[in-house]
């Protein structure tokens, strides 16, 4: 299965297909040699997309604390010098923990790892693969990172930690963000990124709009004012 979807983003033949549009549409707002972040890899399709358009004098961090879809991504991806991989899970602290994946899905056909709650809802193992991952604070595994153009975010709600958390390696890299927001996260996402100047936009049939379309389930996009001229191609 992978191979075959690999194979078709590869050679763009996924363009008219929705389900795939925001990884055409992030494509575009990528330039060779930009610098991008994959907070959330999966199972790397959006890492393969970002590792074509960035070509080999970009470079691209991919976090994933999944044990079978890193090392999924490291078994396909992995040849790519200039490809960085990070087998953990993002918070604020250093510790370990669980994360779930309702097993409904099969754990290698899911994007929903998430964070083991503390109510317990996740500990049946009847319903959930669970697997352990190390948890670090991005502000510190980020550090080293000089610059960045491009971040993209999918980690299921636990948003609300980390973009606080890395909010310091933001206002300093000031790149593009593609981010999933969970409803109970949005507030926090908002206010922490206006307050670093960035301002909201939304994807609308291969466009960003800076007015939200009725019932929005896309991914959010923010981009600083002084990044705003590389993109404005993509604005309507």
């Amino acid at each position: 299965m992978y191979r075959g979807l690999a194979f078709l983003l590869d050679f763009n033949f996924l363009k008219n297909n929705s389900q795939y549009a925001l990884h055409q549409f992030a494509s575009r707002m990528i330039r060779t040699g930009d610098s991008v972040l994959d907070v959330g890899g999966n199972l790397g399709y959006y890492t393969r997309v970002f590792l074509k358009a960035v070509g080999p004098l970009g470079k691209v961090y991919v976090v994933e604390p999944v044990k079978p879809f890193f090392d999924n991504i490291q078994y396909f991806l992995g040849q790519n010098k200039n490809l960085t991989l990070w087998n953990y899970a993002l918070g604020t602290e250093q510790k370990s923990v669980q994360l779930s994946i309702p097993k409904g899905y099969g754990y290698l056909r899911t994007g929903l790892p998430k964070v083991v709650s503390t109510d317990g809802k996740e500990n049946n193992k009847d319903d959930f693969f669970v697997f352990e991952a190390p948890m670090i604070a991005g502000s510190q595994l980020f550090s080293k990172i000089i610059s960045l153009d491009y971040l993209k975010m999918d980690i299921e709600g636990y948003e609300k930690y980390v973009i606080p958390e890395i909010k310091d390696f933001l206002k300093r890299t000031q790149p593009v963000i593609q981010i999933e927001i969970q409803d109970d996260s949005q507030e926090v996402i908002e206010s922490t990124l206006l307050d670093l100047g960035y301002i909201p936009f939304y994807y609308e049939n291969g466009s960003l709009t800076s007015a939200k379309p009725d019932n929005y389930s896309q991914d959010y996009f923010f981009i600083h004012p002084l990044k705003m001229e590389k993109y404005q191609f993509l604005i309507k």
